[in-house]
């Protein structure tokens, strides 16, 4: 992440990872975050940012509202591609309890009860909740946390669901979520590296 605060303006470009921002109230100086092709603008606002691959981030509104930009496409634009949404002459507005994947448009759009954006910011806490994702995909989000590398040797586990409330960083206790609740069994090959396989039996 680097920062570039002066007398007119707050921009921040978030390199990786995960991040959550309230922003103090300014107009003088608008705060911006840029991530891959866009940039979310808000004035007195809390939002949270996290990438999801190499270009793509996943934003959540907490409270007020943002502008989400392609920083690449001339102002007076008018894209289509923001549906029936309010469009401003540089992008779209979205409000407290929306969540989006943007991938230099808005992918997709949703609407968010208190719950889901609790669950969605419970890494503030320590704590990584999941509610069905696919092991592949708990385990790409329990990557960004620890040094451990996982490697599923059995496909028909790449798609099983795992749904608890994880503790970040506390791989054992994953681990034994994993064999006495979803019938997975695992090996540590290093200390940086972990085999999942089915249970026999």
């Amino acid at each position: 992440m680097t920062v570039d605060f002066t007398s007119s303006a707050r921009n921040i470009v978030l390199l990786k990872g995960e991040a959550h921002f309230e922003v103090a109230h300014d107009k003088t100086r608008p705060f911006s975050v840029t991530a891959g092709n866009n940039t979310v603008t808000a004035v007195g606002t809390a939002f949270n940012m996290q990438y999801v691959d190499d270009n793509a981030f996943e934003l959540v509104v907490t409270d007020g509202k943002v502008l989400v930009k392609d920083r690449f496409k001339a102002s007076s634009s008018n894209e289509s591609l923001f549906g029936k949404r309010p469009v401003t002459e540089e992008g779209l507005l979205m409000f407290a309890g929306e969540k989006a994947t943007v991938l230099g448009k808005v992918e997709t759009r949703e609407s968010m009860s208190q719950d889901e954006i609790d669950d969605d910011l419970a890494w503030q806490q320590g704590m990584i909740v999941f509610k069905g994702e696919p092991l592949e995909s708990v385990l790409l989000e329990i990557g960004r946390y620890t040094p451990v590398r996982f490697h599923i040797s059995d496909n028909s586990l790449r798609k099983r669901r795992v749904a608890g409330y994880f503790k970040v960083g506390d791989i054992d206790g994953l681990l034994s979520a994993l064999e006495s609740s979803f019938n997975i069994t695992y090996e540590k090959v290093t200390e940086t590296s972990i085999e999942l396989k089915l249970a026999k039996g």
